[in-house]
């Protein structure tokens, strides 16, 4: 099912593969510190206002 909604879409997955765990680490460190800096420094009244300053 998951992979039949992928390409319904036209989405292709993002996988690491076998045995390679350092792949995503960069994006991993990346995301924490925007959720550490960003995100839990505050309370956010709607989801969309993360997103919008996410982008400022």
């Amino acid at each position: 099912e998951y992979q039949k909604h992928l390409r319904k879409h036209h989405l292709v997955p993002s996988m690491s593969g076998k045995g390679n765990c350092h792949e995503n680490s960069a994006v991993e460190s990346f995301f924490k510190s925007l959720k550490a800096e960003l995100i839990w420094r505050r309370t956010w009244q709607t989801r969309r206002k993360v997103e919008l300053a996410a982008f400022e």
